[in-house]
């Protein structure tokens, strides 16, 4: 093997971030996730720094960094990748010259990147998960157990979704709403937040609900009985 993987603490980010070293890369595409995360970690910082997968008692950093290299892959690509207790959000990207292709990262190379497959896969194959064990201490669980338990968790936030919503919810939806836009907050977070919703997409369906029931107006570019 003609590569190695290496890690340096990016302080920007203030987070480990491996690399590859070595002019060969893999036949197929490996992702290397962040080592050690979580060791030594105090209880601050997973309070701050981990989020429970909601209605388990799994938790998952809320920020995971992944190499992704090899393959077809024209470069080194790391993404940084973040938990909510339900949705992953890609909160960055990174692309590093591949020494054995040679070919310079542009704009038009990078809109190429299968950057939803690398993220999907990161997610489902290399994410790591822990179970409290003490107030400072956590211990990682198989992939087998994290994948179940968060599979089961995602069906029941499926079920939440599609549960009926009332006149009085709509309501409610629509007065947290107006009243983030006075206080100059984002108006969705804020019905996110009020209402207990598990993500920010749900947080907008609820919002068009409420709009569709005539509790709030149309949003602007909108008109009745469809978008503009």
């Amino acid at each position: 093997m003609d590569y190695e993987i290496e890690t340096f603490l990016d302080e920007g980010l203030n987070l480990f971030v491996p690399v590859v070293r070595g002019e060969g890369r893999p036949q197929k595409v490996m992702i290397a996730p962040e080592p050690d995360v979580g060791v030594g970690a105090t209880a601050e910082a997973l309070e701050s720094e981990f989020k429970a997968i909601k209605g388990t008692d799994l938790l998952v950093p809320a920020r995971e960094v992944f190499l992704a290299f090899g393959g077809d892959l024209t470069f080194d690509v790391t993404m940084i990748i973040g938990f909510d207790g339900t949705s992953s959000p890609l909160l960055e990207v990174r692309h590093a010259l591949r020494p054995d292709v040679g070919r310079p990262v542009t704009a038009t190379s990078i809109r190429a990147t299968r950057i939803d497959e690398l993220v999907k896969k990161a997610i489902s194959e290399n994410r790591t998960a822990y179970r409290k064990t003490s107030a400072t201490t956590m211990m990682m669980v198989s992939s087998e157990e994290r994948e179940s338990i968060y599979l089961a968790a995602m069906r029941g936030a499926l079920g939440e979704t599609r549960r009926r919503i009332s006149n009085d919810q709509l309501q409610t939806v629509a007065n947290v709403y107006r009243m983030a836009i006075n206080d100059r907050k984002n108006p969705t977070e804020a019905v996110e937040k009020a209402m207990g919703l598990p993500n920010r997409n749900m947080a907008k369906k609820w919002v068009q609900k409420s709009r569709a029931a005539g509790f709030l107006p149309p949003a602007l570019g909108e008109r009745r009985g469809g978008a503009a």
